[in-house]
């Protein structure tokens, strides 16, 4: 059984938003012939800066799953980070021969969810990572959503964007017009650090006069590594869709 490199995903963890980390033991049902196999679920945080803030490892039980609050993990061990990667892996813990049990299985990929939760209001919003760290390169010319953004009620719009590389990257984002292509708006991130995580914004001023808008970019940090779209309204709701 080949283990892929860690998945991740971006957290939000400030006085707004708390991130929700989900798991479950899926080589329960992806792996029949075994039963009451547990695993180890490794966990691995970072900070604005890309640097390592912490590893934790636990152990779900068959058919078992992870709920963990990332504002409440970083509290624990007295850390403060307000954006950053989780990384996961998942490894079966059995002393039987794996390779011929999972013969046929593949590479296993640590796929999980990610919860963004309000601190403020019921708002909540439901995604799952794009790239495992180290993913293959960006290789085209531009990236354009397939998301159509509704204006209505719109006070504020939030680009988040992971690095799951290993060198820094930068990124140029552009509103567009949906139907022409034309471009409305544009912000750049210059450097968004290695193994880690930053954001932008685009104030209704930039917008107003427009009821729709598309998303495209100049470059991907990974060739899967679409961002996360926040739009937040004017009652302080929000939702998060990945690009």
């Amino acid at each position: 059984m080949l283990i892929a490199s860690p998945v991740a995903q971006l957290y939000i963890n400030n006085e707004e938003f708390d991130t929700i980390f989900c798991i479950g033991n899926f080589l329960s049902f992806f792996s029949p012939k075994i039963k009451n196999l547990p695993v180890e679920c490794r966990i691995a945080a970072t900070n604005s800066k890309g640097i390592f803030l912490l590893k934790k490892v636990f152990e779900l039980n068959y058919n078992g799953s992870l709920s963990l609050s990332i504002k409440k993990l970083l509290k624990e061990e007295n850390i403060q980070s307000e954006i950053g990667l989780i990384l996961c892996q998942i490894y079966p813990k059995t002393n039987l021969r794996l390779e011929e049990i999972f013969n046929e299985s593949g590479k296993c990929f640590s796929h999980f969810f990610i919860l963004y939760k309000s601190m403020t209001n019921n708002s909540i919003s439901l995604v799952h990572p794009q790239s495992t760290i180290g993913g293959k390169p960006f290789t085209k010319s531009e990236w354009k959503s397939n998301q159509i953004i509704s204006t209505n009620n719109l006070k504020e719009l939030r680009i988040y964007q992971a690095n799951h590389s290993e060198t820094n990257k930068s990124v140029k984002y552009f509103l567009c017009e949906p139907e022409t292509g034309s471009i409305i708006c544009e912000n750049s991130l210059e450097s968004i650090e290695a193994m880690t995580a930053k954001f932008i914004s685009f104030d209704k001023s930039k917008f107003f006069n427009y009821s729709n808008l598309c998303l495209k970019t100049n470059n991907l940090p990974v060739g899967n590594g679409k961002p996360l779209v926040m739009k937040i309204f004017e009652d302080d709701s929000f939702t998060i869709i990945h690009g």
